[in-house]
């Protein structure tokens, strides 16, 4: 859902609370391999005690030699995958950082044009730098989307597909509609950013410097960057080859290590312990580098692009908010503003993206 909880915040010194915390943790994802083969020990050992069956554990030297080429694939995949992650966190704070540099800026270099038609410039350029950050948000986010962007598959027809997958399945919220029936191509909404900002001439009193305009171009192109860099990454899967050979080499291993162990440890109970959080370990690497994979989603753990998108938002309402004209509330100001807001749902301090959609056309027609 578009206002879950994203991105875990925790408190390192907490040991306890970390230990036993279930929300964002990787047990539900591992618990059935590591109890299945816990079992699978139990059940080497009953075979063993009961039937006589001393044949089926195996020489652990062979199995040693096995354990450094399926540690290696995982923790190699995990590094790249965890170094993609930060790559990406960077990438996200410069894009919505340019977007709050262009509005700030236009708001100081109109800062001493208080006339009618300087305020409807910088409604202009809010319109649409909203509009753009809206839909690029949009896009990163989703998977398909992001991949039909690259593979150069047309907007149109990836925005209908998807509506007709949302109606045949009842998928997503209200958001999630509002924003795909709006989303354009970034491309174009960026055109439509630089021609608003090279407008100034048309509004000002005092036209921007063109030094200043060009300062003001330089974010727009640095916002966009970002956007084709993320969706790079939201569509460029791991090397499957890779992948393949880590999940194959793991699971031999793992599920013989019972066979292995048994010969060593006289401890049935022991032995099954040990086993159940080497499986642990190695499996829950895996289910950790799965969900990083895709940093852009809904998981848990994934980056809460919705609230970034909002935050940046309300930040650009503000920095070009109504001064004389008569615009709809875009921002819910009251939630901003207070200190509980922070730590309040996301549904309460969302934007209301709807109103930006709803204004398009009237502005339109006030040109």
């Amino acid at each position: 859902p578009s206002f879950s909880v994203m991105t875990i915040h925790y408190d390192p010194q907490d040991h306890p609370g970390v230990l036993f915390a279930l929300k964002g943790s990787v047990w539900k994802n591992v618990y059935i391999p590591c109890s299945i083969n816990a079992i699978l020990t139990l059940a080497v050992y009953f075979l063993k005690e009961n039937y006589g069956l001393v044949g089926i554990s195996i020489n652990d030297k062979g199995h040693t030699f096995l354990s450094v080429l399926a540690a290696f694939l995982v923790i190699t995949r995990f590094t790249i995958i965890y170094n993609n992650v930060w790559s990406c966190r960077g990438i996200v704070n410069d894009m919505f950082h340019a977007a709050r540099r262009i509005s700030s800026k236009i708001a100081v270099f109109t800062k001493n044009d208080d006339g009618v038609n300087a305020q409807k410039y910088r409604d202009l350029i809010k319109l649409r730098l909203l509009e753009l950050v809206g839909s690029t948000t949009f896009i990163i986010t989703d998977h398909a989307m992001a991949v039909n962007i690259i593979e150069g598959v047309a907007l149109k027809k990836v925005k209908t597909e998807k509506q007709v997958k949302l109606r045949e399945k009842k998928l997503g919220s209200g958001e999630d509609e509002t924003m795909l029936n709006n989303v354009e191509d970034p491309m174009v909404l960026c055109l439509n950013l630089h021609a608003a900002i090279i407008s100034h001439a048309d509004y000002l009193s005092e036209p921007i410097h063109i030094l200043r305009e060009m300062n003001i171009a330089q974010q727009v192109n640095t916002y966009m960057a970002s956007y084709h860099s993320l969706v790079k990454a939201s569509s460029t899967p791991f090397p499957f080859p890779l992948v393949q050979m880590a999940f194959t080499l793991i699971d031999i291993w793992l599920y013989t290590l019972p066979f292995a162990l048994s010969s060593d440890i006289k401890n049935k109970f022991a032995c099954a312990a040990i086993i159940f959080f080497i499986t642990f370990g190695f499996r829950g690497l895996e289910a950790v580098a799965t969900e990083l994979q895709d940093p852009f989603g809904t998981d848990e753990n994934d980056f809460d692009m919705n609230k970034y998108r909002d935050d940046t938002a309300h930040g650009i309402s503000k920095d070009l908010e109504k001064r004389f004209t008569t615009l709809d509330d875009w921002a819910d100001h009251d939630n901003v503003g207070s200190a509980s807001s922070h730590r309040s749902s996301h549904r309460e301090s969302a934007f209301r993206w709807e109103n930006v959609f709803k204004y398009h056309n009237k502005f339109e027609s006030m040109e």
